[in-house]
Order: C-alpha cells, then structure tokens, then sequence
C-alpha cells in the first residue's frame, strides 16, 4: 500500500517503486471527469476469477487479474481485506487530494473518487 506521494520517492537515488519516470512505468491518469462508476460488467472483467459476489464476481476477461487487497487508513489501520480494490491514478484533483477508482467485491463497476493522498492504495503500472 503506497500514499499518492511515495510512489515517485527515491533512496539513494535509486526509485523505490516501479512507478516512476526513470523507469519508463507510470500510473493511469484519471481524467475523464466521470464518477458514475462506468459501463456495467467493466468491474468485474478486471477481477481474478473467484475474486468477488454476485453480479460482481471475477470473470478476468481483459487480463488484469485484481484482488481485493483493501487499503490503509492515515491512522495505520486496515479496511475493506478481501472486499475491496483501491488504485491510485496519477492525477491530482486537489492540492492535498488525488483521483482513485474502486472495485468492490459484489459491484460489477469501476467507481471514482477523490480522498486525501495520505491513505495508502495500491498501484497498478503501465508502460508506453
């Protein structure tokens, strides 16, 4: 789990994490200003098979193969374990704010929302 800001931290010189800009990786930009959680089924075309309920369970149509590892809040603690997935995107949507999407266990959609950079989400990378 990984606050907006650790992603691109360096030690040493050497990029702690795989997203960053001297490794040719980077995360999603989030800008299609849409919050309504997508076309119906996307969610759970991005979940591992067996990975979520109902209408929202896994069927890993494109390759992604999401687990629900939950995320950290700013006090430590854990929540959502096995129910939910929180990704980070590389766009801001506030000085102390960042653009996420959530998959959770029994939706069959991708959500938006902003929170403050400071909880700890998961990272999916990409590569041009």
């Amino acid at each position: 789990m990984y606050t907006y800001d650790d992603i691109s931290l360096t030690y040493d010189g050497i990029p702690r994490y795989s997203c960053g800009f001297t490794t040719g990786w980077r995360r999603c930009a989030d800008d299609s200003g849409t919050d309504a959680g997508g076309t119906y089924g996307v969610g759970k075309s991005l979940k591992k098979v067996g990975i979520g309920s109902g209408v929202g369970a896994g069927n890993d149509l494109v390759g992604f193969a999401a687990k629900l590892p939950g995320y950290r809040d700013t006090n430590g603690t854990y929540y959502h374990l096995g129910s939910g997935l929180y990704l980070w995107s590389s766009t801001p949507s506030g000085a102390s704010t960042a653009w996420y999407r959530e998959l959770y266990s029994s939706y069959s959609t991708v959500y938006r929302y902003s929170l403050s950079r400071a909880f700890g989400f998961s990272v999916r990378c990409l590569r041009d």
